[in-house]
């Protein structure tokens, strides 16, 4: 019973999202996950904002991606700047956010994401789809790139999740 209550703040709802994203469900899934998991590993309450075409915006400068395969597949990017970054790095290694140096942030961004898809995935698969994913790729997103970008509204920090469709 008490793994039933804690489970419920992971359920998901319906989420609006642009209708030209191949993968919707996976989507939707991800967008609804993604606040929960700020807070509940890195203590970061987020909001996440109303999707926008992603044409080149200057990104926060720590990032990480997953590519997630299936028929319709879909790549998520997160980028933080140095606070948002550092107080989920330090979440995620359990560790004092005082002891997290910038060389681990972009790391701690990409271990967030392989939780967060590993998660969504989980859902996806128990209604019987098989849902590879990549290792996470870890820095070097200055920009977005076509898609759809999620402005986050975090009590620490700046960041975005961008949404792609994927080949």
């Amino acid at each position: 019973e008490r793994f039933k209550i804690d489970q419920e703040k992971y359920a998901t709802r319906d989420v609006e999202l642009p209708s030209d994203l191949r993968a919707p469900k996976l989507a939707a899934v991800l967008v609804e996950l993604f606040p929960k998991f700020t807070e509940r590993l890195g203590e970061i309450q987020v909001k996440v904002g109303e999707a926008e075409k992603s044409n080149g915006q200057l990104l926060p400068e720590y990032s990480a991606s997953v590519v997630i395969h299936m028929d319709k597949g879909l790549e998520i990017l997160l980028a933080g700047d140095e606070d948002f970054a550092k107080r989920l790095t330090a979440g995620m290694l359990g560790a004092p956010v005082e002891e997290i140096n910038s060389f681990l942030l972009d790391d701690g961004l990409g271990e967030f994401l392989n939780v967060l898809a590993g998660n969504a995935i989980a859902i996806l698969e128990k209604q019987g789809q098989r849902v590879p994913f990549d290792p996470p790729r870890l820095g070097g997103h200055a920009t977005a790139r076509v898609g759809y970008l999620f402005p986050l509204l975090a009590t620490h920090g700046r960041a975005a999740l961008i949404l792609n469709n994927a080949s």
